[in-house]
């Protein structure tokens, strides 16, 4: 045979077996022993679930490529999946997930992280058990662990903060090196950089708040300008003139201070404001803060049918009020001239004909004298204390 004969045999041959790996599939018919169908570029027919297959007989990683490029992998030793363009390219950690593009890029080491969308834990390298669900989620974390971020851009400034929850678009989305903080809702502590132990629920809820710690706020933009610490906001609007007091509380839509520099300032009820430090105000007043009502304040029942402001029925003591402060027995509650009341002793008061008390006119001792022998006896010494008068 002439060797331009065997060198066109061998070009056939190659040529076919290229296009039977690449392009087509093999006869079974006509197929070496054991060997089994090859996987077409435009699909495949009459396979067998459970028979046929994409990837390897042994315990190897299988690899997908894009452009020779890293797009996917599944390494059964290390319980870790990619999925995405150069997802997960150098991870070497155990328990790792990432699909999207880019999606835990620069893991090295850290292990049991999830990654779901575009460059999300990009920048992890060593930090643990990290929840990354949305566009650049977490983009910044290097070591930081513990942290879950839900929503477009949630803590996608964060480095090594710890233990940060956040669900929203851009919740947390500045923290740096801030840990456990709950952020709920669009904007939810959006400010917040280095502070801790924060929770913010609610749209734009603590907004403001950068540094400031133990923070809690919850309605739509709760103490959102407070940048202060250990403040309290419940219901919509609340607390939201506040910015750098502290240890202030308001409860109640609208609930507010009146100054953003109060310190200890409470005020609960709707539309209540506090306007001094270390005062509480318990209802709205009428014409303040958007009020058009005055609350009226019940206790030991369910309504009143007064229009006193403050009504209080007793049940444990016998329907009567317990003012404990310089008590005793026969004495009457005083009040001056600023409203102020004080316990004094019975015999220095009298009732006049009006139920007023006030302090009583000078009176001859023959009339004392008289006023006791017109009591019956019982009276006459319970009544002695009170109508004791002497002359001057």
């Amino acid at each position: 045979m002439r060797i331009s004969t065997l060198l066109l045999l061998l070009c056939l041959s190659t040529s076919c077996a290229t296009l039977l790996a690449q392009n087509e599939v093999q006869n079974p018919a006509m197929a070496p022993t054991g060997a089994g169908m090859f996987w077409k570029t435009t699909g495949n027919a009459n396979t067998v679930d459970g028979t046929h297959f994409i990837g390897t007989t042994d315990m190897r990683p299988i690899n997908f490529r894009i452009g020779n490029v890293t797009a996917g992998r599944i390494d059964s030793a290390r319980s870790s999946v990619f999925l995405g363009y150069r997802a997960g390219q150098s991870s070497t950690g155990l328990r790792n997930t990432a699909i999207g593009g880019r999606a835990m890029f620069s893991n090295t080491t850290g292990t049991a992280n999830t990654a779901l969308g575009d460059v999300s834990l990009f920048s992890n390298t060593t930090g643990a058990n990290n929840t990354a669900i949305g566009y650049q989620t977490l983009f910044s974390n290097t070591t930081g662990s513990q942290n879950t971020a839900i929503g477009y851009q949630t803590l996608v400034g964060n480095t090594t903060g710890q233990y940060n929850v956040a669900m929203g678009f851009l919740a947390l989305d500045n923290n740096t090196t801030g840990s456990y903080n709950i952020a709920i809702g669009p904007n939810a502590l959006d400010l917040s950089s280095t502070g801790q132990y924060n929770v913010g629920i609610g749209s734009s809820a603590l907004v403001a708040v950068s540094a400031g710690s133990y923070n809690t706020a919850i309605g739509n933009q709760a103490a959102f300008l407070t940048t202060g610490q250990r403040n309290t906001a419940a219901g919509h609007y609340a607390l939201s003139n506040n910015s750098t007091g502290s240890q202030n509380t308001a409860l109640g839509d609208s609930a507010n201070v009146l100054f953003g520099n109060l310190t200890a300032a409470t005020a609960i009820g709707s539309k209540a404001r506090v306007d001094s430090s270390h005062q509480m105000v318990l209802g709205a007043v009428a014409g303040i803060n958007g009020a058009t009502t005055t609350t009226k304040v019940v206790i030991g029942q369910t309504a009143t049918t007064t229009n006193a402001r403050l009504d209080v029925s007793g049940i444990a003591e016998a329907d009567t009020v317990r003012i404990p402060t310089n008590a005793g027995n026969q004495k009457v509650l005083m009040s001056d001239a600023l409203g102020h009341g004080r316990w004094q002793p019975a015999d220095s008061v009298l009732a006049n004909a009006n139920g007023n008390f006030g302090a009583p006119p000078a009176m001859p001792a023959l009339w004392t004298a008289l006023i006791l022998l017109a009591l019956p006896m019982p009276c006459r010494s319970t009544s002695a204390s009170i109508m004791q008068w002497r002359e001057e």
